[in-house]
């Protein structure tokens, strides 16, 4: 016997069921939500990360406020716009040890509004320098090795010395050279 014939599907009236995507059904990301405006997310999104804010030059190392720029005589303000940096290496603790004891002996002695920075930047390796911000520099150990003798063998009392006074030396030439003198 010869099998049955099957049935034939009916045809279909309607067009065919297809999912389409809309708004309501929509798979949704926080970057999509962000971006089109959704108000799905719009409590719920994470904070933006945070930058990484390089540090403040004037008054990030030392608690003395700078001085106002626009009063005082020439000497003032030539002490308030002086800053003093020491950069030192961070490969051993024999440096920073060394610019701390430099930094608390030097900023009582320091004219007012001038300030001491430590490593506005990142310091180089073997480097123990301390210098006037755009100008002079008063030590300059580079490329020093270990066990880093020419760094431990520096007197501090000396270095304090010798700074303040090419400071006071400048600040008077300073003084001299705004002054008018009139023969």
């Amino acid at each position: 016997m010869a099998p049955s014939k099957r049935k034939q599907p009916e045809p279909p009236t309607s067009p065919p069921r297809t999912r389409t995507a809309s708004r309501s059904n929509m798979r949704v990301t926080r970057s999509t939500a962000a971006a089109t405006g959704s108000p799905l997310y719009s409590g719920v999104l994470p904070p933006t990360r945070k930058t990484k804010k390089a540090k403040q030059e004037e008054g990030s190392s030392s608690g003395k406020p700078s001085a106002p720029s626009g009063s005082g005589s020439s000497s003032s303000a030539a002490a308030a716009k002086r800053i003093i940096v020491i950069e030192f290496c961070l490969l051993s603790d024999k440096f920073q040890t060394r610019a701390n004891e430099v930094r608390e002996a030097l900023e009582p002695k320091l004219p007012a509004g001038t300030t001491v920075i430590l490593n506005p930047k990142k310091a180089r390796k073997g480097c123990f320098e301390i210098r006037e911000k755009g100008g002079e520099k008063f030590i300059s150990l580079l490329k020093l090795k270990d066990p880093y003798d020419a760094l431990m063998a520096l007197d501090i009392n000396k270095i304090v010395t010798d700074i303040t006074e090419q400071i006071a030396a400048d600040s008077i030439s300073n003084e001299i050279g705004g002054l008018a003198i009139d023969t």
